[in-house]
């Protein structure tokens, strides 16, 4: 049986006409996803074999160009086409897993509302707990209500928080970055509290399920049972998420076979349930995958696939998409068509034939990349 698994919120806080963003990080349950502070790049030969491990979705950011404060578009060197056109709702989210680049494509939204009109104001991504709203976004609560946050669980904090900052005429914008499954009471919980609140939401999977799954498992967030990370000698380590910190540092998984085909055979299910809740509460219409989204970083001709999944995106959260813009944000951040395509899962599975064998007796074997 899979185990329930966490829901964190990145709440980003965005103002009407000429917005301001405010990033933070609140959760319900256990993390098992991204951390919470910012990551310099990784530069250097060194950090080119480490994306060749596992290029795009293994690091936090790669990208340093990310605005703290911007009065309008043009400080970026864009003009929107048309003005800024949002549909009303008092919050917006984006639903992706950890472990599928998240973190980056959090800064690379705000970059994309930046140049859509959005400015953008990031004070952080906080820890996971629900006091980050007061640490994060103090100007928008009183000082009552900084006391009565903390008696509250953490839809009622969000609750309070969406009338504080409507308040001054502003909107909530989340990233909710949720591994429950569909049947755990705290998806319906807080799938009935996007619905009732008229937040905006997309969701995106990372597509490969293995490479989420290795990428969990390197960094000692995939649980008991379906392997850990280990060194080029297969001693295991204690690295965990540090290892993104130091690209000189190899960390292959170590797998257990079977537990493997059997969470890849879980996971599938429980998109598949994950979609249809989400779409009964009318929340999204479709899924997207992250691979899609990031492909522009990979090749001149992953641009169009980039630009058509972050206009649906864009839309889905209300803002009149242009994809001129999306095609000149994506084609200025500093790895575009620069980084090196995924390698074979022997450079970071240490067992790769195990599990190789195990996958293709189970028909699993279009997730292998040899």
């Amino acid at each position: 049986m899979v185990l329930a698994r966490a829901l964190c919120l990145a709440c980003i806080v965005a103002c009407g006409a000429a917005e301001d963003v405010v990033l933070l990080q609140v959760h319900a349950g256990v993390q098992t996803g991204d951390a919470s502070s910012k990551i310099s790049p990784h530069v250097g030969i060194p950090a080119l074999q480490a994306m060749a491990d596992d290029p795009v979705y293994d690091r936090w950011s790669h990208s340093d160009h990310q605005p703290t404060r911007l009065s309008d578009a043009t400080s970026l060197g864009f003009v929107p086409e048309n003005p800024l056109t949002l549909v009303d709702a008092p919050a917006r989210t984006l639903i992706v897993d950890g472990c599928s680049g998240s973190t980056y494509m959090l800064s690379l939204s705000q970059r994309l509302l930046v140049a859509h009109g959005v400015s953008v104001h990031a004070v952080g991504e906080g820890g996971c707990h629900k006091e980050d709203l007061i640490k994060h976004i103090p100007k928008y609560l009183t000082d009552a209500e900084k006391e009565k946050i903390k008696d509250l669980d953490l839809t009622q904090s969000l609750k309070l928080a969406v009338e504080a900052v409507q308040r001054n005429n502003e909107t909530l914008f989340f990233k909710t970055n949720t591994q429950l499954q569909s049947w755990d009471p705290s998806f319906q919980v807080m799938g009935t509290f996007f619905k009732d609140t008229g937040i905006k939401a997309a969701l995106v999977f990372r597509n490969n399920i293995l490479d989420w799954n290795v990428c969990r498992i390197r960094d000692c967030f995939a649980g008991s049972g379906m392997g850990h990370p280990v060194n080029e000698n297969g001693v295991e380590d204690e690295v965990c998420f540090g290892r993104r910190k130091d690209p000189n540092l190899s960390t292959w998984a170590l797998v257990n076979p079977e537990k493997m085909v059997s969470e890849i055979k879980q996971t599938e299910i429980d998109r598949v349930e994950t979609l249809k809740k989400l779409r009964e509460l009318g929340l999204v219409t479709e899924e997207l995958y992250s691979e899609d989204l990031l492909s522009f970083e990979l090749s001149s001709e992953g641009l169009g696939r980039s630009v058509k999944g972050w206009k649906k995106i864009l839309s889905s959260w209300g803002i009149a998409a242009s994809t001129k813009i999306i095609e000149e944000v994506l084609t200025q951040e500093p790895l575009t068509g620069k980084l090196p395509q995924p390698g074979p899962h022997s450079d970071v599975i240490y067992n790769i034939d195990e599990v190789e064998s195990e996958l293709r007796k189970n028909g699993l074997e279009h997730y292998l990349r040899t």
